[in-house]
């Protein structure tokens, strides 16, 4: 008999066998499970020894110790030989295996044995299909009835069963990155919907049973949570959520089956429209954990599938319903039941979907299929009774919102409020109902809002007031929302805010301070409150000088109601309300507002509590910087401010003092930065210069704000934001120890620096660096480093050719004040070579600010000034190829078009700081040398240099060929007439006509460029003018322009070409001249000759005019 026959034989023996049902089944369905796994049938073989492994659970007297032995080695996979099978399937002599031995447990009572099968050489797909075949429907309903629901007579505790093994198993494989098939997700996931279905079904049943009991109810609910307290059910079904959520992250496909399969079962639950089981079910903590893990799972599917952006229509439907079923259902449930830490995580995953560009479900929010009503709440512990029909979502989050306890579910779930009216806002212009002009949801979003605020204002119980304050202020608080104004547009409105306020309790009116602090942030309420709120104001100001009139005083709060009214009022001592036309300076409605807003006043209370509170708390150190952030754009305060040895210097010393590794101090501690960056900020803040349209409109301005000052006022005010004035608040806030720090610790990338911060720390070290003395401490604190770290001046494409103006106003910033670092500290200090930034890095950036086309130029100025000190740099020693800042400048960065441009400027100081720069240029780089003499000798020379006919003609010929060449820009910039004044200590401005360091700095140029003939020939024999100028020069009785003037023709005569000798030597006095600097007599010859300082110069002088001399024979 063939194998195949004696199998086929064998198989149908013990299926005639099995059908008589013998009482060894699970022997007989292990022999013919044996006898299908030879025959190449796996599926019948993991049916057979699966039903026998579920007998021998069930029935003590199945589990032989042969039965036992034949399951350890049919999962171990042992492989028999064809005389051991044979004998195997007749249970004579089955061979054994140290290797894969038998373990076993007694129980308590010694007389039975646990399971414990070694599967780790199946797959993971094996084991699935296990699992399947174990948890059929029978089983599962077998497992809920046992688990006796209505019965509490049995043991809590039960031996785990054979399945649980396998699912563990199926666990820990998944924990040690072994992913599931997607057909093994989809059975997994078919195995843990039949749970949930079968329990739906067998509730209903058992409950027919008790016919007083309706399925839905209280009573029945509560039992019916049994189920999930330890039995076999809720073991398995833990493991089962536990797989699918691990296995599903990231992982498209898998998230787009859990949705559709989940949404669909949840949808079919029935839903009863008195009562929701959930709430009762719930109450329960293991089942809250389940459905905790359950809504994990389920939102990290939406946020995966979410990134797909699903067009297949049926998919987008489940995608829609499970965003309803998670954010109205189980959110609702899981902030309602769980503990913080919980809820904190399922916060945060609905922060990150609602964070996706790519959801576009804001209408579920208000969707009236999920209205909450008081007939649903299953007890008192809500205290919602009267509460009108509200979605279940947007109640919860509001709940969640204005929680009491800042603690973490609270924290987030204020960016989750946030995150929410952003979705709405955006999208207010779309889908508009005719009869409104709003968009439908977002009109839903107010009608419900306003419900709850309204009924939550309108409570006599003061923690459901204080929660309706809390809750408008958080709304008025999330930017770009207006939904706070539409709340206050209806019959609540701000004057209603304030009545009664004498009755509430303390942190009652402490969060509607908060609330009047939010209104105050936006301009249209600020004169509402001063009309409104006025007297709560100075109420909440003076509370702690009658406590005992308080029942319920609370130093504590007393202080924080003090500090956040006093922050109020400092708003509005700022605000710029435009104020009607008919109040004047000095009428009645002027006092009235004066009489509110007493600023000495705020910075005195300041001043009080900082000093006399060693022990201030950070809420309070937070309000106390926020108030002197507006109070410190007062011009009048501003000196007092930045001089006080108590104000800033206690908010450092707070800051640092303050858990930085804390994250519930997070929030405070950004915003104590930010407020000291912003106090500093206002406090150095220099006025730009203006043009003349710039000031016609501030003009207009004023006259609409209504801002009229008197002269003297303005005389004040204008003298405090001087320069003088800023320059030495700069040098006192420089003083305050640890305060620059803070400013530079703000910038560092972990506390990740948003744009505004950006620009407004680098403005702050600008106006620093205005004083030349404090530019060195701006290096050694770290400015320079976090300054270029916060913008894009070396990273921007805008480093591409060709060179353009800087647009980003960070970047310029930053560009002038490296500049003015590198004027005045040695750049190999400023900027070391093995520093973070490098002397080459600033090339460009400092390029790009000389093309800069605003008012304030001085920033050009000094880029030339910066690129100067740059330009006269020896290569770097230690590095051969690296090319010097001077070549950059020209070869690199074709830098000499733009500074030429600039020696053409109109302005003094820009023309001198260009020449100064190419004067360097020329006399370090071979192509800025070139550029300039480059086809001097294709101008012709002229015939009799003293033929004053001739020169006229060439001087007024606007067209002659000398005009065009580069040179002849040096010339005319070093030409200068015998009266001409040439004191270098004379006083220059933009606005000067005659500058003589200009001159000097021309001369410089020609002196490096003449010892070249072609520039020499040019400058001698072909321009008209020269000649005069260099006689003008040697005659002016100035050292330092003499000492140029002897040094450009001595070069001249050095080149060797006969017509320069010729005509230098018969030109006019010339000859003359060079023989009167030959003597020694140098008081005679310099009108400003020092004798300590200048004798070298006059000895290298007499020198050269003997040398010249000489060459003249």
């Amino acid at each position: 008999m063939s194998t195949e026959s004696f199998l086929e034989k064998k198989y149908d023996e013990i299926s005639k066998k099995l059908r008589e049902k013998p009482q060894g089944l699970a022997e007989l369905l292990i022999k013919r499970g044996f006898i299908a796994s030879r025959m190449g049938e796996p599926r019948k073989a993991n049916d057979d020894i699966s039903q026998a492994a579920k007998l021998m659970e069930l029935n003590p007297d199945q589990k032989t110790e042969q039965n036992i032995l034949a399951l350890t080695k049919f999962f171990s996979g042992i492989s028999l030989s064809d005389s051991e099978f044979k004998e195997f399937i007749d249970y004579r002599n089955i061979p054994t295996s140290e290797s894969h031995s038998i373990i076993t447990d007694k129980s308590s009572t010694g007389d039975s044995k646990t399971i414990k099968v070694a599967t780790e050489k199946l797959t993971l797909s094996e084991l699935v299909q296990q699992l399947d075949s174990l948890l059929s429907e029978q089983e599962i309903n077998k497992m809920i009835s046992e688990s006796n629901i209505l019965d509490n007579s049995k043991q809590d505790s039960q031996e785990p069963n054979f399945a649980e093994k396998i699912a563990l198993q199926i666990k820990n494989k998944t924990l040690q990155s072994q992913k599931l098939a997607l057909s093994d997700f989809e059975t997994l996931l078919n195995i843990f919907i039949r749970f949930i279905n079968l329990e739906q079904i067998a509730s209903k049943s058992m409950a027919s049973e008790k016919s007083a009991v309706h399925p839905d109810s209280p009573i029945f609910s509560t039992e019916r949570a049994k189920l999930f307290e330890n039995t076999p059910f809720s073991n398995i079904l833990f493991l089962l959520v536990n797989i699918l959520d691990f296995d599903l992250k990231s992982n498209h496909k898998k998230s787009h089956l859990f949705l559709m399969m989940f949404s669909h079962i949840w949808n079919s639950i029935p839903k009863s429209p008195d009562f929701d089981p959930f709430l009762s079910l719930f109450n329960t903590p293991n089942v809250s954990k389940l459905y905790y893990k359950i809504s994990r799972t389920f939102a990290d599917a939406i946020f995966n599938t979410l990134l797909d952006k699903p067009k297949d229509p049926q998919l987008a439907s489940a995608l829609f319903s499970s965003c309803s079923i998670f954010f109205q259902e189980l959110f609702f449930y899981c902030i309602e039941f769980l503990d913080p830490k919980k809820k904190t995580i399922i916060i945060q995953k609905s922060i990150k979907i609602l964070s996706l560009h790519e959801f576009e479900y804001k209408d579920i929010f208000v969707d009236s299929n999920y209205l909450i009503s008081p007939n649903m709440f299953i007890d008192n512990s809500l205290h919602q009774k009267d509460l009108p029909p509200v979605p279940k979502f947007l109640f919860e989050l509001f709940q969640i919102s204005s929680s009491e306890n800042d603690d973490q579910p609270n924290i987030f779930g204020n960016v989750l409020l946030s995150l929410v009216l952003q979705k709405f806002e955006p999208l207010k212009d779309n889908k508009k109902d005719v009869s409104t002009g709003m968009d439908k949801s977002y009109e839903s979003l107010i009608l419900y809002s306003t419900k709850i605020v309204s009924y939550w204002l309108q409570s006599t119980e003061q923690k459901t007031k204080s929660r309706g304050y809390k809750i408008l202020a958080n709304i008025f608080f999330c930017q770009n929302s207006d939904l706070g104004s539409k709340i206050l547009s209806g019959p609540l409105n701000v004057e209603s805010l304030f009545e009664d306020y004498e009755f509430n309790y303390m942190k009652t009116n402490l969060n509607l301070l908060l609330l009047t602090d939010a209104l105050a942030s936006k301009s249209q309420y600020r004169d509402l409150i001063g009309e409104f709120g006025s007297n709560f104001l100075v109420y909440s100001l003076g509370i702690k000088k009658n406590p005992n009139l308080i029942k319920d005083y609370d130093e504590s709060v007393a202080t924080h109601i003090t500090i956040i009214a006093t922050k109020i009022l400092c708003k509005l001592a700022v605000s710029e309300v435009p104020q009607p036309s008919q109040t004047q300076p000095g009428s009645e409605e002027e006092k009235k507002q004066s009489d509110i807003v007493l600023e000495q006043d705020l910075v005195d209370i300041y001043v009080s509590v900082l000093k006399n509170s060693s022990d201030v708390d950070v809420k309070t150190v937070m309000n106390i910087a926020e108030g002197l952030g507006y109070l410190s754009l007062k011009t009048n305060l501003k000196n007092q401010i930045s001089t006080s040895p108590v104000l800033l210097p206690s908010l450092v010393k707070h800051l640092n003092s303050i858990d930085h590794e804390n994250e519930g101090f997070k929030h405070e501690l950004s915003t104590i930065r930010f407020s000291i960056v912003s106090i500093v900020s206002n406090l150095v803040y220099r006025k730009p210069l203006l043009s003349d349209e710039e000031k016609a409109a501030h003009s207009l301005r004023d006259a609409a704000m209504k801002k009229k000052k008197n002269s003297k006022e303005k005389k004040l005010e204008d003298e405090l934001e001087s320069p003088k004035f800023v320059n030495l608040r700069c040098l006192s806030l420089s003083k305050i120890d640890g305060l620059l720090d803070v400013i530079v610790s703000i910038l560092l990338h972990k506390n990740k620096p948003s744009e505004t911060v950006k620009e407004t720390a680098v403005k702050i070290f600008l106006s620093f660096a205005y004083l030349p003395e404090l530019r060195g401490l701006l290096v050694q604190k770290g400015c320079v480093n976090v300054a270029v770290d916060n913008s894009t001046i070396f990273t921007s494409k805008e480093t591409e050719l060709p060179l353009r103006e800087i647009s980003n106003p960070t970047d310029f910033t930053v560009a002038y004040f490296l500049s003015k670092i590198s004027v005045s500290l040695p750049p190999t200090i400023a900027f070391p070579s093995n520093g973070k930034v490098k002397v080459n890095s600033l090339v460009f950036p400092l390029l790009r600010l000389c093309m800069y086309s605003g008012n304030d130029v001085l920033c050009v100025f000094e880029a030339l000034m910066a690129l100067t000190n740059f330009a006269s740099l020896p290569p770097n020693p230690n590095s051969s190829n690296e090319l010097t800042p001077a070549d950059l400048i020209v070869d690199k960065y074709k830098g000499l078009d733009v500074i030429e441009m600039l020696v053409l400027s109109d302005l003094t100081m820009i023309r001198r700081a260009a020449v100064e720069l190419l004067c360097n240029l020329v006399a370090v780089n071979e192509s800025a040398f070139l550029r300039f003499i480059r086809s001097a000798d294709k101008v012709p020379t002229i015939q009799d240099i003293n033929n004053e006919e001739e020169i006229n003609k060439l001087v007024k010929d606007n067209n002659a060929l000398f005009r065009s060449h580069k040179l002849h820009l040096f010339a005319a910039l070093s030409d200068i007439d015998p009266d001409t004044n040439l004191d270098l200590k004379a006083e220059i401005n933009n606005n000067s006509e005659f500058d003589p360091r200009t001159v000097l700095a021309s001369l410089g140029t020609l002196t490096t460029l003449c010892c070249e003939p072609k520039a020499a020939t040019f400058l001698i024999c072909s321009h008209p003018r020269f000649l005069k100028t260099l006689e003008n020069l040697l005659a002016c009785k100035h050292i330092d322009f003499i000492h140029r003037a002897i040094f450009i023709i001595y070069s001249c005569l050095n080149v060797k070409v006969e017509l320069v000798s010729k005509n230098i030597k018969k030109y006019g006095n010339l000859t003359k001249e060079i023989q009167k600097l030959s003597s020694s007599k140098y008081n005679e010859l310099y009108n400003d000759f020092n004798a300590s300082t200048d004798t070298p110069k006059a000895d290298q002088i007499k020198s050269l005019a003997l040398q010249c001399i000489e060459m003249l024979k």
